[in-house]
């Protein structure tokens, strides 16, 4: 028998760090080894192979991206038996946002609209607030805003972001 045992990632999870975390059992009282295979985009990133059980390993220095790893065990007599293929995405980055509307700059008429552009991989949701920052009103993202009144004199007006992993700007 062979399965994943903690600390191992959950199958569909975001990581918002550069390594994955994989720990295999596997029962045979003739095993030969365990071997851990981690797959990115362009096909196998790495292998270990290890002959106890279990086979941990933490797969550090990893780039943003969509990861898949498996295991497979095998016996002295060449049985083998396999896990199944689980999926893991790196994100590191912070999503990029930035209000274009209004400027950063003093105007003599009622702003109204608040425009910005945002960007990441694995966007979750965005807010803003035109009240300094006390209230935030949920958007969806990249949606801009009409209809707003702003204050007469100093206002501040925000707008923030987050992704699957609560990478915020």
């Amino acid at each position: 028998t062979i399965n994943f045992t903690s600390p191992t990632e959950t199958n569909n999870s975001y990581l918002s760090r550069n390594y994955v975390l994989i720990n295999v059992s596997a029962t045979d009282t003739n095993l030969a080894n365990i071997t851990i295979r981690l797959y990115n985009s362009t096909g196998l990133y790495n292998s270990t192979t290890s002959a106890t059980s279990p086979n941990y390993v933490n797969m550090t220095g990893l780039t943003d991206g969509v990861y898949y790893f498996n295991a497979t065990s095998s016996d002295f007599a060449n049985n083998q038996n396999n896990t199944e293929t689980r999926k893991v995405t790196i994100d590191t980055a912070n999503p990029l946002i930035s209000i274009t509307y209004p400027l950063n700059m003093t105007y003599n008429i009622n702003v109204s609209a608040l425009n910005y552009t945002v960007s990441d991989t694995n966007l979750q949701s965005c807010w803003y607030s035109v009240n300094n920052g006390a209230i935030n009103i949920s958007v969806v993202c990249g949606t801009n805003l009409t209809g707003l009144t702003s204050n007469e004199g100093s206002n501040i007006w925000l707008v923030g972001v987050n992704d699957s992993v609560n990478n915020k700007n």
